[in-house]
C-alpha cells in the first residue's frame, strides 16, 4: 500500500513539474532494501549513468537503471551529443567532489557486464541531479534511447 501510494504522488508531481523529472524515491531507505554504501572518493564517474567503484578486491562497474545520458567520442550519434557529454562528465565530477556517500541498490547485470543499479549521491538520485541540468533523462523502457541530437 504504502509502494503503491509513492508511486501515485510520483506520478503526480511528474505531470506538475513540466519537463523536469519528479525527485525518485531512495529505493535504499525502504524497509529490508540491500544495498551497498561507499565514500564517494573510492567512485569515479565514468560518465552521466556510469560509474566505477573502486575496491580492494577489483573495481565495480554500475549502470544506472532507468536513465540515460549523452555519450562522448566515437559513442556519440552527433557532434551535440558528444558536447553534452563531455558536460555531463565534468558535471557528475564536480557532484562527486562535493558528495560524501554513493549508496547504490544493484539488480543484476547488463550486457557488458556492469552491475545495474539505483545509484544515490548522498541520498539523491545521481540521474535525477544530473536531470536538473538537462544532462540526464529517464529511461524507463532501456529500449529505445532518449535523442541527444535534437
Amino acid at each position: 500500500m504504502l509502494r503503491t501510494s509513492l508511486v501515485l504522488i510520483t506520478l503526480l508531481c511528474a505531470c506538475s513539474a513540466g519537463n523536469q523529472p519528479a525527485k525518485p524515491v531512495n529505493l535504499c531507505e525502504e524497509a529490508g532494501a540491500r544495498c551497498v554504501s561507499a565514500p564517494v572518493r573510492d567512485v569515479v564517474a565514468v560518465d552521466g549513468d556510469t560509474f566505477e567503484l573502486q575496491r580492494l578486491d577489483g573495481r565495480v562497474r554500475l549502470r544506472l537503471i532507468g536513465w540515460d545520458s549523452p555519450e562522448t567520442g566515437d559513442s556519440a550519434a552527433c557532434a551535440a551529443e558528444d558536447a553534452l557529454g563531455q558536460k555531463v562528465e565534468e558535471r557528475a565530477k564536480a557532484l562527486f567532489a562535493k558528495g560524501k556517500t554513493l549508496t547504490f541498490k544493484p539488480e543484476g547485470t547488463d550486457r557488458f557486464g556492469r552491475t545495474r543499479a539505483h545509484v544515490y549521491l548522498d541520498g539523491t538520485h545521481i540521474g535525477w541531479l544530473l536531470a536538473k541540468d538537462g544532462l540526464s533523462a529517464p529511461w524507463p523502457s532501456e529500449t529505445v534511447k532518449p535523442n541527444w541530437c535534437e
